[in-house]
């Protein structure tokens, strides 16, 4: 019967999420996983970083102790980025159709990331 149930459960989930579970995969596991997959913060906990109409992120208020920021797809501003570059992060912008200040921390990548 307990069989059966989980049988049914990963049946149900692999249709509604397109998975696949292997054989001899544990609960257990699986419930670590979706535990470590979840926010960590308070939708009241974050701020907001970038633009007042446009480029704006909500992100954890630890952002300030990361090392690098990797942004694909600039656009038309770089708001966002430009906090990070203040702050002295090393900050890799990733866009072929922008042309970006030669600044300290801002590295510029002119390349498409699409599909085209």
């Amino acid at each position: 019967m307990k069989r059966a149930l989980l049988n049914l459960g990963q049946n149900t989930l692999g249709n509604a999420f397109n998975i696949a579970f292997l054989e001899g995969v544990q609960v257990k596991l699986i419930a670590e996983l979706i535990d470590k997959l979840r926010p960590r913060w308070r939708p009241e906990d974050l701020i907001r970083i970038g633009g007042l109409h446009d480029g704006g992120y909500l992100v954890p208020p630890d952002v300030d102790s990361y090392d690098l920021l990797i942004s694909p797809g600039v656009g038309e501003s770089y708001e966002f980025d430009r906090y990070f570059i203040e702050k002295k992060i090393d900050s890799v912008l990733i866009d072929p159709g922008v042309t970006l200040p030669a600044i300290p921390h801002l590295f510029h990548i002119k390349k498409n990331l699409g599909a085209n």
